[in-house]
């Protein structure tokens, strides 16, 4: 079993494309994907002996930082980059990856800038969701940044 989880994890190293940054490749978007690599690679490294090589797991810190310095802390696309801008949106989605990825961090690496990133990520999760269980998407600090739903509510949760 151990091999298997080995391998799952060089083929994770794997999915991190040099020409575009480190960043992951050939999924569903470039941001959600980062999250949920980062949270996989933490876990492949808990259950075995496997180390993420410095430079991957620098590049792929790095890029974490750049998709969340936003004033939600949200992990989204940069619309200013052309590879990521045809799927630059306001996604929800990425509340559960941001919060994977950097529970992850605080988890394996005890990261203050991960904790403190995640803790303002829920702050805004909270303000987001009304008491009938809707989302008001403007009360993001990146409304109107991103293309997204054109209307401020957008459906449940739960």
């Amino acid at each position: 079993m151990k091999e298997r989880i080995e391998l799952a994890g060089q083929n994770m190293l794997g999915l991190l494309d040099v020409e575009n940054d480190f960043m992951p490749a050939g999924g569903y978007e470039i941001a959600h994907d980062l999250g949920r690599w980062w949270d996989a690679i933490l876990r492949v490294e808990e259950s075995v002996d496997f180390t993420i090589p410095a430079e991957l797991e620098a590049a792929s810190l790095k890029n974490l930082h750049w998709l969340t310095d936003n004033p939600d802390r949200l992990l989204h696309n940069r619309p200013d980059v052309d590879y990521m801008a045809p799927k630059a949106k306001l996604n929800t989605h990425n509340f559960r990856e941001t919060l994977l990825a950097m529970g992850g961090l605080v988890r394996c690496r005890h990261s203050g800038w991960a904790a403190e990133s995640a803790l303002h990520l829920v702050d805004v999760i909270d303000r987001v969701v009304l008491p009938d269980g809707r989302l008001d998407l403007s009360r993001m600090g990146t409304w109107g940044q991103l293309p997204g739903p054109d209307e401020p509510i957008a459906g449940t949760v739960g």
